[in-house]
């Protein structure tokens, strides 16, 4: 990051590199959320089925705002910009967090664990990136 007149900008190598661990992670819940859902459906099992799709809808959403906003973002970006980004993130991440956590409730069944886990280990390096100041609306407070 460097000074630009009075905003801090962060440079292209950086962002480039944010862009990547973000997307890598949305893609995570997406497409174990996908594999969650499929096996649901197979199982008849409706509960975990609707939690998945919760949780992919989150995912895809994700992708959508993504890509609406780095599609707008220059090769650099100013700190406000990227609070903005996470301003609208957050109500997503949240609600993914929350279907996770009621899937994980009502399952035992090493698969859905297994999927659920990585999806939640997604989730929490989104949320480990906001607090860190990365994206400055999400730091704890």
């Amino acid at each position: 990051m460097t000074r630009a007149g009075n905003k801090l900008v962060i440079g292209p190598g950086s962002l480039r590199l944010l862009k990547h661990e973000l997307r890598t992670l949305v893609n995570h819940i997406v497409g174990y959320s996908e594999l969650l859902a499929e096996a649901a459906a197979d199982a008849g099992e409706e509960e975990m089925s609707g939690a998945a799709r919760t949780i992919h809808e989150g995912g895809c959403a994700l992708t959508e705002l993504f890509d609406n906003y780095w599609a707008k973002s220059t090769a650099e970006m100013d700190i406000s910009q990227l609070d903005a980004l996470s301003n609208t993130i957050h109500p997503t991440v949240q609600r993914i967090a929350e279907a996770v956590t009621l899937a994980a409730k009502i399952t035992n069944n090493d698969t859905y664990v297994t999927d659920l886990g990585r999806i939640r280990q997604a989730v929490h390096r989104l949320t480990t990136i906001q607090e860190l100041g990365l994206m400055p609306s999400m730091r704890r407070t």
